[in-house]
């Protein structure tokens, strides 16, 4: 179920579910990706399609080849509007860095949202890669000349 998933990702280490066995071949390819949606990245830890976690895959429910083609993640993680609310929440909250420019902070936004679908709450400074295809589109909502990429948390 979702809430197992929540509660074994808060405890869950990068080597024991952010990367897969196969990671080192990942890089400078798409071999890996089963959606069709995924892109090269730059590291091997981002080098991971949806179809790699259980979560996205639930959301799929077989209707779906890539979690982005379902209608939520439109919805939640691309709309501008509800971006705009996440924000709002996240600053409530006391989150202060999410970025410089309007499309900077959309992303930040979308990638909070997209990991809260999929994973509910991780837990502060517990965090996994989303997949490829995920960054991609959100990317692709809300460009800009330079990405950060990927970044486990500073202990």
């Amino acid at each position: 179920t979702d809430s197992d998933d929540s509660s074994r990702s808060s405890m869950s280490t990068p080597d024991e579910e952010d990367e897969p066995d196969d990671a080192t071949q990942r890089l400078g390819n798409t071999n890996w990706c089963q959606c069709s949606c995924c892109v090269r990245m730059e590291t091997v830890a981002e080098c991971v399609c949806c179809r790699d976690y259980p979560a996205a895959v639930r959301k799929q429910q077989g209707r779906q080849s890539c979690v982005t083609s379902h209608p939520d993640f439109e919805a939640l993680c691309l709309n501008p509007g509800v971006l705009q609310l996440a924000l709002l929440n996240m600053r409530h909250y006391g989150e202060r860095n999410m970025g410089a420019t309007s499309n900077e902070r959309f992303r930040f936004a979308a990638y909070r949202q997209c990991a809260l679908w999929l994973w509910r709450r991780l837990g502060q400074k517990n965090r996994r890669p989303l997949p490829s295809c995920m960054v991609k589109a959100i990317r692709g909502h809300f460009a800009s000349d330079t990405y950060s990429g990927f970044r486990y948390p500073s202990l």
